[in-house]
């Protein structure tokens, strides 16, 4: 995920038991980073964005750096 020459230590991490999610707090210099990467389902499962979004919460930052695969799309007739 990042660079070798990266210099970071991991305070806190929290993984789901399927690997569809990794939340890390960062310490990289003075700064405190949450880093959440996120894979859905393809299918549509409110209880994983809760699940989520609660894990999210017992995080030390205010902001959180999101990123990942949604498995979204805009149009489902155009995909």
């Amino acid at each position: 995920m990042f660079n070798n020459n990266f210099a970071y230590n991991v305070l806190r991490q929290v993984c789901d038991k399927e690997g569809r999610y990794i939340i890390l707090d960062l310490e990289v210099g003075e700064l405190i980073l949450t880093i959440c990467n996120i894979y859905t389902p393809n299918k549509d499962d409110p209880f994983f964005f809760q699940n989520v979004s609660e894990q999210m919460l017992m995080f030390r930052c205010e902001e959180i750096i999101l990123g990942g695969d949604f498995n979204l799309v805009m149009d489902v007739t155009m995909d």
